[in-house]
């Protein structure tokens, strides 16, 4: 596994948000885990289906 060195805020601010509006521009109804971490979770759990599914609203596989 990869560690991420960047926070939460950072995460949502400067990639997350850019990648929220990419996947209603596009569409998307399914995305690609990574093998990397987040603060010591692996970002394929927790931090996907938190980000992805709680804050950012998808509905997708």
């Amino acid at each position: 596994m990869a560690a991420t060195a960047i926070g939460p805020r950072e995460l949502y601010d400067v990639y997350a948000h850019a990648f929220e509006a990419a996947t209603r521009l596009a569409g998307l109804s399914g995305v690609m885990a990574s093998y990397s971490e987040f603060e010591g979770v692996p970002i394929h759990g927790a931090v996907l289906t938190d980000l992805l599914r709680g804050r950012m609203g998808f509905t997708g596989r």
